[in-house]
């Protein structure tokens, strides 16, 4: 990908950003659940997380990693975040020896990013270590530098096509390519919604949540997104002032919340859980934001 191309994938449409809004203010204004968690819940499950696995993961304490202390990483009773992490851990253990050093170069800020994944997972040959993808090796790099990189894995990559944010021209794309041009976007979003990678992070799995179907609610209309402009859109509330975003939309929204209606349900999902009736509920509160 070209820096033409990052450059112009990174553009933000406002309607995205106003949905993700409507979410986030529901998760702050929210009482707090053992279930269904709200910002301050969050923020301390994330400060509990870096202060445990933070240092076990820095490059002069990863080239000593201890096999069960990175399979209990994968464990979402443990990172408090992301659930499925450890379901190749097995495969990944085999050879410590090796994992350790693709590790060690993940962790290695001297090396930039592209290269450092390019290296650990390459577009042509073997990686360095089998079934370590990238829900792995980007929570890793979340929790050892949280305000520099964003988690890049199934749930984040539907979120953002279904919010018309995903970048374009990445079908030939390696991975290392793909997430360094994601993690410019994610760091802008954070910035635009004044709030960190982390909750980021689990407003992707948030919005895919309470994203309704039309059985859910009739008056959710599905139609071809044709004509991308502000004047087209049946969203509720002022017209975005904001041109709209140059990236690939996709051929089916669900308005007016500007949600995919898909129920394409992904395996990579934080351990929280929610009622479906608060799921409609909260949604429909997000879109009247």
């Amino acid at each position: 990908m070209t820096d033409e191309q990052a450059t112009t994938s990174s553009k933000i449409d406002e309607r995205s950003l106003q949905i993700l809004r409507g979410l986030y203010s529901t998760l702050e204004t929210r009482a707090p659940d053992k279930e269904a968690w709200n910002l301050n819940q969050i923020a301390r499950a994330k400060q509990t997380v870096i202060a445990r696995y933070a240092p076990v993961f820095s490059l002069p304490n990863v080239a000593r990693l201890d096999e069960k202390e990175f399979l209990g990483f994968l464990r979402s009773e443990n990172n408090l975040h992301w659930s499925g992490l450890e379901k190749n851990g097995s495969q990944v253990t085999k050879d410590m020896s090796t994992l350790r050093q693709a590790l060690t170069l993940l962790v290695d800020e001297t090396v930039p990013i592209k290269t450092r994944l390019a290296r650990i997972r390459p577009q042509t040959g073997p990686p360095m270590v089998k079934w370590l993808g990238r829900a792995v090796l980007t929570a890793i790099l979340q929790v050892e530098y949280p305000e520099r990189y964003g988690v890049l894995n199934n749930v984040a990559e539907k979120a953002l096509q279904d919010l018309a944010l995903w970048p374009q021209g990445t079908k030939n794309a390696s991975e290392a390519e793909v997430y360094e041009v994601v993690n410019h976007l994610l760091l802008r979003l954070a910035s635009e919604l004044a709030t960190d990678l982390w909750t980021l992070d689990y407003l992707w799995w948030y919005l895919g949540e309470n994203a309704p179907t039309a059985k859910d609610d009739p008056s959710m209309k599905v139609t071809p997104a044709v004509d991308p402009s502000p004047k087209s859109a049946s969203q509720p509330g002022p017209r975005p002032t904001t041109p709209p975003s140059s990236v690939h939309r996709p051929s089916r929204l669900a308005l007016p919340s500007g949600l995919d209606v898909s129920n394409d349900r992904r395996k990579e999902q934080p351990m929280a859980r929610l009622d479906p009736r608060r799921r409609r509920q909260d949604l429909r509160s997000a879109v009247r934001l």
